[in-house]
């Protein structure tokens, strides 16, 4: 199935570099999706997110090694 990272966030400002989620593998390896996008029209509200396992797969993260849960 579809395995998604659920996660209840609440935005107040968004950075000039826009907001990342992430997870990491290790020194040399993770993933950093773009979020900021998502959340943008909902700034100061609560939120639930869902990211599938797979975007972060596809961005470099290795599942089966991970060692950061959210960056």
């Amino acid at each position: 199935g579809d395995v998604r990272l659920v996660l209840r966030v609440r935005v107040d400002t968004q950075g000039q570099g826009g907001l990342r989620l992430g997870m990491g593998c290790g020194s040399d390896c993770g993933a950093l999706l773009p979020v900021g996008e998502a959340l943008a029209a909902h700034i100061g509200e609560w939120r639930r997110l869902a990211v599938p396992l797979k975007c972060l797969r596809s961005a470099g993260l290795a599942t089966q090694r991970v060692d950061t849960v959210l960056r």
